[in-house]
């Protein structure tokens, strides 16, 4: 015999070496040598059964010498799993012993040759990779036929069950292209399988026979219509939205958005519960609803102003009639009253409220799967009762710290993907203990050589021997003189799942106020204990979300000898004393002090009021000089009504200004930048004003370049003149157009400040743009319909340059009546954002640029505070901000 194990009330499994496994009923007398079916039998006697063992969930594991390792049946005999070499991750399948504490669920360990291993049996977890024969990285899963089908780079796999009674996966050897999703559909008289490719869409049916459907779309993800199961929605990565009716045997397109409709490629399309369908895109992260009418289709746009407080959109999904978005903040309910987005905490609870949230579902069983990113990616359940919501996440940390791609719901269970592998998670084994375990000292040392414990704790018993004991006894608490006040702790716990990531927290009652942050450290030292009683408390958390019971060693540290009572007596007489003189002492010198500080804090403040008014004077002041020589927004009126000037000062005197000027038939725009704001920048500002306008009076400086040219050396000249170095580091940037009505060119020059020139695309380019053919000069954007091109500048600074002999470049082209241009300083672009604290940064400022070209430029103006109000929220202004369009 190999082993005599219970097996349900009355019966006994005997386990025998060449003859099989029987069951013996010890009521009745009767013996089932057909307990295990004839294959089984044979396999356990040819491979010499070595040992046995009862493990969780009522099933029972026999382990083979011969190679064949561990089967693990249930209590009817039914194989439920194979553990080999070819299924697990050991070295070898030869087992020769076993042991499984079922009793607390504990994992099954078994020795092989050369090793000691351990099966976590218990684990809520099942991992199918390279072993169970997937070996491209997995992307949708699907369950079809009464198997799982999971779409891949190489094709699609699906699962069977082989003839050893393993669950392995292989590839359709029929198909071989790189999928992408996977949909089921149904139609009048059976359900197919599609499947989106980069050749077309391609269907299979229950006989595994896979063939096209449709092959001039090709689609990055599919939805299929709730009221019309034999109709889908496709999406491609060019922002096309396709719907699509099967028939026959293939797909009929019905309708297709324009590829202009929207930016980005299409990763997710959901149908709402009032019927309207969703898209959500990437580079960029938009969402859009699709507005269907009988003559058109047009996309609403949701993002920050709906509600939407993150620039990353995760997922769209419809759970409960409500349609949710999972975001890098959380996630957003839609609330179809007033079309806006809402924070939703009732579905998942406040457990996930800021954390990333990548995707979720919910099982027809009521519970939510989450998957998303805080510190690591996390996987978790969240069953909402009626005291609130049970969140199970620390079960799964045994997964890997990657991100989870795709959930799917079969057979009940719940199916995830990560990496290279499948996951199947059984929600039943989720309230599982795991084993019982303990939290116990192995070392504790007192003034650096005296130990207190080192492994075990002892109990002399009246004879004399010593009784090991695992915790403190109860009578021997140390009382340590206090020149042993320096204390250590180590510590580990009884429990060896995933040991690296078992987390401690300890608290010494009598020092500290709090228990310590859980955290994988096992030691602890404490320096310089002042005298008194002390607990030192540990507790322990397994990966499994399970925690130790508190374990505790109790001390004391006692007074030195200058604390004593009699010491202590004396030193209060003393210092009685010398206080009491003390007091005398210095009670005139502080009568004497008191009336001179009074003096002199009068007249300080007196002093700091002067200034600060002063002060507050020059501001006003160099505000008010600024504003009257600022030019009147009227004279750019004269040349053109689309117009705007947005000019926010953070202060009521700017170092940003903007300067207009007509002389002969040429109109004259710049916006400039002075070092510093406020005074500093009003100063420079007030000299550039002047040296422009007297620059453009004279004869032969109506050129941009010649305009810059001799404003830079008439600053130069005037720092020169300060001899202050501080003043002599000052300088301006600066972007002048100049507008020649009579010859019809515009020219440009520009001091480190480009201008953003903005047109339409004409048919050609667009057509270019559409076959993914147009390329854009560095530093230009487009979007299909207009193209943003910057007007570069020469990078020289007016003021006192280091090459004064650098001149500025002069660019020229002709005047378009329907050609937009923007001259802006850097105070726009380098405003932080209110929660991340990152900067708008001038790729998102010519972005914006290009989304509002279909607007006036008045509107425009009104959108850009718009969007700089809800981009700084409650942060407060950096600099100085001006954009003239």
């Amino acid at each position: 015999f190999i082993a005599l194990l219970p097996c349900g009330r009355d019966q006994i499994l005997i386990v025998t070496r060449e003859n099989g496994v029987y069951l013996y009923n010890y009521n009745s007398g009767e013996v089932n040598a057909s307990f295990l079916s004839d294959l089984a039998n044979t396999h356990l006697k040819e491979g010499l059964v070595s040992s046995a063992a009862i493990i969780s969930g009522n099933r029972i594991a026999i382990g083979v010498e011969g190679g064949e390792g561990i089967y693990i049946f249930d209590f009817n005999g039914v194989l439920k799993q194979h553990i080999l070499t070819g299924t697990a991750r050991i070295p070898r399948s030869a087992v020769t012993s076993m042991y499984c504490d079922y009793a607390t669920n504990s994992q099954l360990w078994f020795c092989t040759a050369g090793c000691i291993n351990r099966a976590y049996i218990s684990l809520p977890v099942s991992e199918f990779g390279f072993s169970a024969g997937i070996v491209s990285i997995p992307g949708d899963i699907k369950q079809f036929n009464g198997a799982a089908y999971c779409s891949c780079d190489s094709g699609i796999y699906r699962s069977f069950t082989d003839i050893e009674g393993h669950f392995r996966f292989s590839l359709l050897e029929v198909f071989d292209r790189k999928t992408l999703e996977l949909q089921k559909i149904r139609t009048a008289d059976k359900e197919i399988l599609i499947a989106s490719t980069e050749s077309g869409l391609f269907q299979v049916d229950t006989t595994g026979e896979v063939r096209i459907a449709f092959n001039n779309l090709y689609p990055t993800t599919i939805k299929v219509d709730r009221d019309n199961p034999s109709v889908i929605v496709a999406g491609s990565n060019r922002g096309i939205v396709s719907r699509l009716q099967y028939s026959g045997d293939r797909f009929i397109r019905i309708n297709s958005t324009k590829i202009n409709d929207i930016g980005g490629s299409v990763t997710t399309i959901e149908q709402s519960p009032e019927r309207e369908w969703w898209v959500l895109t990437k580079n960029p992260s938009t969402l859009y609803r699709i507005q269907e009418s009988t003559a058109d289709t047009s996309f609403i746009w949701y993002g920050w102003r709906s509600g939407l407080r993150s620039d990353t959109l995760n997922q769209i999904v419809t759970i409960d009639s409500n349609l949710y978005v999972c975001t890098g903040n959380g996630i957003y309910r839609y609330n179809p009253e007033n079309e806006l987005f809402e924070k939703d905490m009732a579905l998942i609870g406040e457990t996930f409220r800021d954390a990333e949230v990548l995707k979720i579902m919910k099982t027809p069983e009521g519970d939510i799967y989450v998957a998303g990113h805080d510190t690591r990616f996390f996987d978790a359940i969240v069953t909402p009762t009626s005291h609130g919501h049970v969140v199970f996440r620390k079960q799964f940390d045994i997964l890997p710290d990657i991100p989870t791609t795709d959930i799917e719901y079969i057979d009940g269970n719940i199916w995830i993907v990560k990496g290279k592998s499948l996951y199947v998670i059984n929600k039943d084994r989720l309230g599982y203990n795991y084993g019982s375990f303990s939290t116990v000292f192995t070392n504790i040392t007192a003034g650096g050589n005296l130990l207190l414990m080192n492994g075990s704790f002892y109990k002399e018993e009246v004879n004399g021997i010593k009784i090991p004991l695992l915790s403190q006894p109860e009578d021997i608490h140390p009382r340590l003189k206090y020149a042993l006040n320096d204390i250590s702790f180590s510590w580990t716990t009884t429990c060896y799942m995933e040991e690296v990531k078992t987390e401690y927290r300890y608290k010494l009652e009598g020092f500290d106020n709090d228990w310590s942050n859980w955290g994988n450290h096992n030691f602890k030292e404490f320096t310089n204990l002042p005298p008194g009683h002390y607990q030192f408390k540990i507790r322990s958390s397994t990966i499994t979300g399970l925690g130790s019971k508190e374990t505790t060693f109790i001390f004391s540290v006692l007074n030195p000898w200058y604390w004593t009572f009699f010491a202590v007596t004396i030193y209060i007489l003393l210092a009685v004393f010398v206080l009491f003189s003390i007091i005398r002492i210095y009670t005139r010198r502080l009568r004497i002090e008191k009336i001179y500080l009074g003096k002199l804090l009068r007249e300080q403040r007196a002093e700091m009021t002067r200034q600060k008014e002063e002060l507050e004077t020059g501001i006003r002041y160099a505000g008010r000089i600024q504003a009257a020589l600022l030019p009147d927004e009227k004279l750019l009126a004269g040349s053109t009504s689309n117009y705007f000037i947005l000019y926010r000062p953070i202060e009521q005197a700017s170092g940003d200004f903007y300067w207009i000027s007509h002389k002969d038939d040429r109109l004259f725009v710049a916006a400039a930048d002075c070092t510093g704001h406020g005074v500093q920048g009003a100063s420079l500002s007030l000299l550039g004003i002047s040296v422009l306008n007297s620059i453009i009076n004279r004869p032969g400086f109506h050129n941009a370049d010649q305009v810059l040219t001799e404003l830079r050396n008439e600053i130069a000249a005037s720092l020169n003149k300060s001899g202050d170095s501080d003043v002599q580091k000052d300088n301006m940037k600066m972007a002048l157009l100049v507008f020649d009505y009579r010859n019809g060119v515009v020219e440009f020059s520009g001091a480190y400040n480009p201008c953003f020139k903005v047109r339409a695309l004409n048919s050609d380019e667009t057509d270019q743009w559409e076959a993914g053919e147009f390329k854009t000069e560095d530093g230009a954007v487009t979007n299909g319909k207009y193209l943003l091109e910057p007007v570069v500048a020469t990078k020289i600074a007016v003021g006192l340059p280091r090459k004064t002999n650098q001149a500025f470049k002069q660019q020229e082209w002709e005047l378009g009546n329907e050609d937009s241009y923007y001259l802006f300083t850097d105070g726009y672009t380098d405003q932080f954002n209110g929660i991340t604290g990152k900067k708008f940064l001038k790729k998102n400022f010519k972005r914006l640029l290009l989304d509002l070209q279909d607007f006036p430029m008045a509107r425009q103006k009104e959108i850009l505070e718009e969007r700089l109000n809800s981009w700084m929220g409650s942060a407060a202004q950096l600099d100085d901000i001006l954009i003239i369009g």
